[in-house]
């Protein structure tokens, strides 16, 4: 009659342990394969965000150098200065201005101008002729191209952002307009 115990009558049946071990060495490595995997995906992830930030840094490094303000001049008289303080020209640009138009005696309705700058030579400040700054009617936003071809917008509260690529008005290598002064910046290339 044959029987499950091995020859030797010890009564421990070893084909059945090491099945028993096998398998279970079997699944511990499966679940740490998955650990593994999972770490493996989250630090890809990871990396993948660096990546993108630092390709957001860098696409934005010459946009940062661009900037616009309303001062007054030594005269009390409002001056609309934009510095371009990178070391590469900025093409396209130009200043929205949003203004109050007078549609009839009683309706008065917001609209929009825009100051054509055209090109901003590297390490160059512009300023318009006090003559014709006036009070605007609301945020000022200089939108400009950097030397990519990414297009940009500075409020003139500062904050930076992608532009809008439709300025069919504006031709991207035309010199700056001759209502604006140059001038020469003397830091150039650094935040």
């Amino acid at each position: 009659m044959p029987t499950d115990e091995p020859s030797g009558g010890s009564g421990i049946n070893w084909a059945h342990w090491s099945t028993v071990i096998s398998t279970t060495a079997a699944g511990v490595g499966l679940l740490l394969t998955a650990v593994v995997t999972y770490f493996g995906v989250v630090t890809a992830r990871d990396q993948l965000n660096q990546s993108r930030e630092a390709r957001d840094d860098k696409a934005a490094q010459q946009a940062s150098l661009v900037t616009n303000w309303t001062s007054q001049n030594k005269d009390g008289d409002l001056v609309e200065i934009v510095a371009n303080r990178s070391l590469d020209p900025v093409l396209g640009a130009y200043i929205k201005i949003p203004i109050r138009k007078a549609v009839s005696k009683s309706l008065t309705q917001i609209g929009s101008s825009a100051w054509l700058i055209g090109q901003i030579p590297p390490c160059t400040s512009l300023t318009v002729e006090p003559k014709r700054v006036t009070e605007a009617e609301g945020e000022v936003t200089l939108v400009f191209t950097d030397s990519s071809g990414q297009a940009w917008e500075r409020s003139s509260t500062g904050s930076l952002s992608h532009g809008k690529a439709d300025r069919p008005f504006v031709a991207p290598g035309k010199p700056a307009s001759r209502i604006w002064k140059t001038s020469p910046l003397k830091e150039c290339g650094t935040n």
